[in-house]
């Protein structure tokens, strides 16, 4: 999980500074969407409904901004407990 939450947290940096994302409805890029449900299915083993389900949930928990923010963090190697917290009590509200 902390690969795949590392990995999206590139994927997020790198869309952020090149501002060349298209904005979903939660104003998320949709290309962070895409990329976070492509590493939760390869995590997960497949299961897509939790994985769209785990996304819904941490949008809705963090503003774009904050989502950011936590995965630079994150890639600097910081222990993020909260945000890791939350994931993991989502995470079996998904399942």
């Amino acid at each position: 999980m902390k690969k795949t939450i590392l990995y999206l947290g590139s994927i997020t940096v790198l869309c952020f500074f090149t501002q060349s994302c298209e904005k979903s409805n939660e104003n998320y890029p949709e290309t962070v969407k895409s990329n976070f449900i492509t590493a939760c299915l390869e995590s997960s083993g497949g299961k897509y409904t939790a994985c769209e389900c785990l996304f819904n949930k941490v949008s809705k928990e963090y503003s774009y901004e904050e989502y950011v923010d936590l995965e630079t963090r994150m890639i600097q190697g910081e222990y993020v407990g909260d945000y890791y917290a939350f994931v993991e009590s989502v995470k079996a509200e998904c399942n």
